[in-house]
């Protein structure tokens, strides 16, 4: 028609589902592992707020989620990055560089999305 809709579908119907299946997708990553599930909705909350949602630093997702993690050393961090990076969550964009400056991106389908901590 002339709104660009679809006879079936809305336009407001797509985006809604839209936001549902990122939503649903997002707490299904996170959810993987239960020992981390919480410091990966607080990072992922504030990313959300943050002025680059869709870019991390090593360095500032410790700043964050240090005092959730059970190991403050460091390993643990290095480990949560690594698994949520072979779940899709997060992308290491210079691998080359020491931990504390490294860089990790977010899918855009999981970029500024509002979860609430369960």
């Amino acid at each position: 028609n002339e709104k660009g809709e679809y006879p079936v579908f809305l336009r407001q119907h797509l985006s809604e589902a839209y936001e549902e299946v990122r939503t649903l997708a997002l707490q299904t990553i996170i959810g993987l592992n239960h020992q981390w599930s919480r410091p990966a909705t607080i990072l992922m909350q504030a990313i959300a707020r943050s002025k680059t949602p869709d870019l991390i630093s090593f360095a500032d997702a410790k700043s964050i989620i240090a005092s959730s993690l059970s190991n403050t050393d460091g390993l643990e961090l290095t480990n949560f990055f690594a698994f949520y990076e072979h779940a899709g969550l997060f992308r290491c964009v210079n691998r080359t560089k020491i931990l504390e400056e490294r860089q990790y991106r977010v899918p855009i389908m999981f970029q500024r999305i509002g979860l609430s901590l369960s």
